[in-house]
């Protein structure tokens, strides 16, 4: 059985202004695409805004994105092909989210270096008990890389290969709240039939080795981008080619639409973020954040 609980932690005076109706809990989630980053409300992305942050090469192509919420920091790599892919760190301490504007946050940080023999494409990014996976694209293929104690850089990067006999094209990878793995894929143009549009599924004990639990084929072209909610209950994704967000059914990998638009008419990539305790501002109908968030943390049981 799934199951969480929650935990109030500080964000260096993080706050969210939003127009919205009444007071109420509000979780956002990430999605980068090329050098952009965006924060979205999930259950409402019409609240969204962007992120800016300098310190990355130009045409820089973001993929592999995820959230560490021990160091309140987005990772992410440029997925192109490379045989050594840099890791880079946006720090979200501090920041000012507004919906519909942009805000700058810190420069992004070189945390080290994801090395190959050969060049390798990397897509899809996912944060699990401490780690960061990316998933090798084209392979059946898990990158586990662990960062140090101190100063928050990569320590170890470790190869994992999945079971079965999968080819995981530009996908992406989330956790949900049993530490069960989800990978989305494959249709690297957009179009496709029921042998390319594929949801795996792998159970895990300790992060490092996996049991395939199935495939799921749903009708339709594959979901772009996939995270789970802070619960870790629900999933959510959207579909490239028809740029529909919403949540998807994980027993037959149906989804339900709940908006349509940017930043989700585009290649790139989702992460999970968090929930923020938003309270009405007294003099207008803006609501702010009280500057802390509530993070769900997950557990297995």
């Amino acid at each position: 059985m799934k199951s969480s609980y929650a935990k109030m932690i500080p964000l260096g005076f993080m706050m969210l202004t939003a127009t919205v109706q009444s007071a109420t809990v509000l979780e956002v989630a990430f999605s980068i695409q090329g050098g952009q980053l965006t924060w979205f409300a999930v259950d409402n992305p019409t609240l969204q805004g962007s992120i800016s942050a300098t310190g990355l090469p130009t045409n820089f192509a973001g993929n592999a994105l995820a959230y560490d919420p021990g160091s309140q920091r987005l990772l992410f790599v440029d997925g192109e092909t490379s045989a050594n892919h840099t890791l880079y760190a946006v720090s979200l301490g501090g920041l000012v989210l507004q919906h519909g504007l942009e805000v700058t946050a810190p420069a992004a940080v070189n945390v080290g270096t994801i090395g190959f023999g050969v060049g390798r494409e990397l897509y899809g990014g996912g944060f699990y008990n401490g780690s960061y996976y990316t998933l090798i694209n084209g392979l059946d293929s898990l990158v586990k890389v662990d960062f140090a104690s101190v100063g928050g850089n990569i320590q170890t990067s470790t190869t994992i290969n999945l079971p079965g006999t999968n080819t995981m094209y530009l996908g992406d990878l989330a956790f949900d709240s049993d530490g069960d793995l989800w990978i989305s894929g494959f249709n690297q143009d957009g179009v496709g039939g029921v042998n390319d549009d594929r949801l795996w599924h792998f159970s895990t004990a300790d992060g490092s080795s996996f049991t395939n639990q199935g495939v799921i084929n749903p009708a339709g072209t594959r979901f772009n981008g996939i995270f789970f909610d802070v619960s870790g209950q629900d999933l959510y994704g959207y579909r490239l080619a028809s740029n529909n967000y919403g949540i998807i059914n994980q027993s037959d990998g149906s989804s339900t639409t709940l908006y349509t638009g940017p930043p989700f008419n585009t290649g790139g990539d989702l992460s999970d973020g968090f929930l923020f305790d938003v309270v009405p501002e007294p003099s207008s109908a803006v609501l702010m954040m009280t500057g802390f968030a509530l993070f769900a943390m997950r557990r297995r049981h």
